[in-house]
């Protein structure tokens, strides 16, 4: 019994810590936003800002930005495209995969779940690097190109 307890102790510990891990980042953007810049040269960015300093003006500074609304626009289009192909062919190859037997099953079945095993940040430095070139640079024929992973 004394084992058993032990055992949950530490899924519940395990499980603290990855909520830390995920929260982290997403609590020190929100304190560098409400941060003035005085501040983030100041004070450590582990810690929230002193109610007195707290500020919106990055908030302001971002949201009367005209390019705001014009890359919501780019990005729901490229979600929606994304979203047809992905669930097109994901289906179609599930289906193939399921259905039917043949030789290289398994290694085609590895190979769909490694290339669902890399991050998609990591491919983002290739991706730059190929968007960056003057025919696709502002242009959504990049997207076309460049489409990779968008699970």
């Amino acid at each position: 019994m004394a084992k058993r307890a032990i055992t949950q102790v530490m899924k519940q510990i395990i499980c603290l810590c990855m909520v830390v891990i995920v929260l982290a980042p997403i609590l020190l953007t929100l304190f560098a936003s409400i941060k003035t810049k005085t501040d983030m040269a100041v004070s450590s960015p582990l810690l929230p800002p002193a109610w007195s300093n707290i500020t919106f003006e990055n908030f302001k500074k971002v949201l009367s930005n005209k390019y705001l609304l014009m890359g919501f626009k780019n990005t729901g289009i490229i979600l929606i495209i994304s979203l047809i192909f992905n669930v097109m062919f994901g289906t179609i190859t599930a289906f193939i995969i399921e259905r039917f037997q043949f030789k290289g099953k398994k290694i085609v079945v590895a190979l769909f779940f490694i290339g669902m095993l890399i991050p998609t940040f990591v491919t983002e430095i290739a991706r730059f690097r190929i968007i960056n070139g003057p025919v696709l640079l502002n242009n959504f024929s990049a997207f076309v190109t460049c489409n990779g992973r968008h699970y």
